[in-house]
């Protein structure tokens, strides 16, 4: 059953300061969405703004602020254990008056706290409340008592927000449901978004099979893995209080996940099926989710999407910006045009990169268990891909421009790369890559010599491609946004 006790909520800062990232570099929508797009001015840097300070607050700062009379009070909901080392809440210190009736009296009943027993005890699985400064020696008046008294006699219908989600997520640690739950989520992901099969490694030959599942479910990587995001989701609940940290944090990480081949739509699909992996696996239980627990829970998620959104999309302006230098643009372009005289022209190597490249590609969608098209469609959907790639890598050496880079090439582009689109969100951009990279290296090694066609020139010719990648991605999720898709 749930028990409530009484937390402070900050003062001085409206309700929804909490739900917006205040540290974003862009503070609208728009902006982001121009970041993401490469187009924005904005510098390519993460700057952190900071905010007023975010430490937990007593009424007595309420005080030093003049802001007694709006301190406000929220309750948290906390379920029961019948742990003992969870038996007891110590509420913060309180001044209280010095009398016989105020020691010893309990709070009045409310809508929000059970009634007391009439024998006096507390139900078997309530939470015992205690105030360590009822048992201290009182310090000297300073005139708030009242204003403390009067603060502790309102109950307010809305919670801190996302207090409750943190009580939640410290009561499923004792009930040892943490790691189950993300190890759910993940299964989820793994069976209804195939395509992420990709992106984990010990993911990438799962088929879905139940033999596959099991052998998942006790291997050491995907438990090392679990327990690393259980790590990370712990370190963010630790940062609740302190939003301008809060913030820093889950947009640098939204920045290192852009390396990891992820992308804005990827974060969408972890918070859908977060929280109904934490549904299916507390259902019946004393942890069973209720309305305002899922909408607090929600809440939380929607931060964290963001910041991480937004976290990337800045990684990604800073990789178009920076990702090549001028000697290395010289090469690039000096090797292009060699490639296309020697194919005479750009649709023939395209062929000739498909006819390389569709095998790996083939294998890889077969290895994950995702086999969406028959032969004739997969090869038509990966000729339109590579025709679509080719044309954005070809803008892109001759956008290049020194000091702002590839950034002009997401205007460009301009929704003329449906089909590499297309076959990035359902099958994988990883394989896509791996198969293309892989008869782009063939060709330039045929038609350049393994002379010129060195390892440097190869990691060279992965960052055009990414470039191309990451705008026809910006571009299509920037079309969704419109309703063109």
């Amino acid at each position: 059953m749930y028990h409530q006790y009484q937390m402070q909520q900050k003062v001085g800062r409206s309700p929804t300061d909490r739900d917006t990232p205040s540290t974003m570099l862009a503070t609208d929508l728009d902006n982001a969405n121009n970041i993401a797009r490469g187009i924005s001015s904005t510098p390519s840097m993460l700057n952190y703004v900071p905010t007023p300070s975010s430490s937990p607050p007593s009424v007595q700062s309420a005080t030093n602020n003049g802001h007694q009379k709006n301190a406000k009070m929220a309750f948290v909901r906390l379920r029961s254990f019948t742990d003992s080392s969870f038996s007891s809440v110590t509420l913060p210190p309180l001044d209280v008056p010095d009398s016989d009736d105020a020691a010893g009296a309990s709070a009045p009943p409310g809508p929000n706290r059970p009634n007391p027993s009439p024998t006096g005890d507390d139900d078997d699985d309530a939470i015992e409340l205690s105030i360590d400064s009822l048992s201290d020696t009182p310090r000297q008046s300073d005139g708030t008592e009242t204003e403390v008294e009067e603060v502790l006699g309102h109950e307010f219908l809305r919670f801190v927000p996302m207090q409750a989600a943190r009580a939640h997520w410290m009561q499923l640690h004792k009930q040892g449901m943490q790691v189950p739950v993300l190890q759910r989520m993940f299964l989820r992901l793994l069976h209804r978004h195939a395509p992420l099969r990709a992106l984990w490694p010990f993911a990438r030959c799962f088929d879905g099979s139940k033999q596959q599942l099991d052998e998942l479910l006790t291997s050491a990587s995907f438990r090392h893995f679990c327990d690393a995001y259980q790590a990370v989701l712990t370190m963010v609940m630790d940062n609740l209080d302190d939003e301008p940290s809060l913030c820093q944090l889950l947009q640098e990480l939204g920045a290192n996940h852009f390396y990891y081949d992820a992308s804005e739509a990827h974060f969408k699909m972890m918070r859908e099926e977060f929280v109904l992996a934490l549904g299916e696996c507390v259902v019946g239980t004393r942890e069973a989710l209720d309305d305002e627990l899922e909408e607090d829970w929600a809440r939380l998620w929607a931060k964290m999407d963001s910041n991480l959104a937004f976290g990337l999309a800045v990684q990604r302006h800073n990789y178009l910006a920076h990702c090549v230098i001028g000697k290395e643009m010289e090469t690039l372009r000096a090797q292009w045009q060699t490639l296309l005289e020697a194919k005479c022209r750009m649709d023939a190597l395209g062929t000739a990169i498909r006819e390389r490249g569709i095998q790996t590609f083939s294998e890889g969608m077969r290895r994950i268990g995702r086999e969406l098209w028959t032969k004739d469609e997969l090869e038509q959907r990966f000729a339109v891909a590579v025709n679509d790639l080719l044309w954005a890598m070809a803008q892109a050496l001759s956008l290049w421009e020194p000091g702002t880079g590839f950034l002009r090439i997401c205007a460009e582009i301009d929704s003329r790369c449906g089909g590499a689109v297309d076959v990035i969100r359902t099958s994988s951009a990883t394989l896509l890559r791996n198969a293309f990279i892989e008869g782009l290296i063939a060709e330039l090694v045929a038609v350049l010599g393994e002379n010129e066609a060195t390892a440097t020139a190869m990691h060279s010719w992965t960052k055009v491609y990414r470039v191309a990648e990451q705008a026809i991605i910006a571009d299509g999720m920037d079309n969704e946004r419109r309703g063109n898709i």
